[in-house]
């Protein structure tokens, strides 16, 4: 099943600036859920680019470029070595008060695909 995330910054780039470093610098900055009662940090993940982006969408600041990323077998590993939690969403609900957005940078050999 492929896995999406969706990706993150702190509102200080642009799409076309965010698309460039993932492209060129092989970076994903994935967007994380950090709980705030010392519960693991999750990567929201999606099975589709649609659900993806409505979450997206619904919980991030409007204008804040939205994108997604298809996560690759190395990425996934990167998750897990980190201790972080892969949560799958298969509906774009809306988060509470009780996360705060973060973001996790992983680092890809291969170019990733970008959506």
């Amino acid at each position: 099943m492929p896995l999406y995330a969706i990706l993150f910054t702190n509102n200080d780039i642009t799409r076309r600036e965010l698309e460039h470093e993932v492209r060129t610098n092989k970076i994903l900055p994935v967007l994380t859920l950090d709980a705030e009662d010392g519960k693991p940090v999750i990567v929201p993940c999606f099975d589709n680019t649609n659900t993806a982006r409505k979450f997206a969408q619904r919980n991030l600041p409007k204008g804040h470029p939205i994108g997604t990323i298809l996560l690759n077998e190395e990425s996934v590993e990167q998750i897990e070595e980190r201790g972080l939690k892969i949560l799958i969403y298969d509906w774009p609900r809306r988060l509470t008060d009780m996360c705060k957005l973060g973001m996790e940078i992983l680092e890809n050999t291969i170019t990733p695909e970008i959506r």
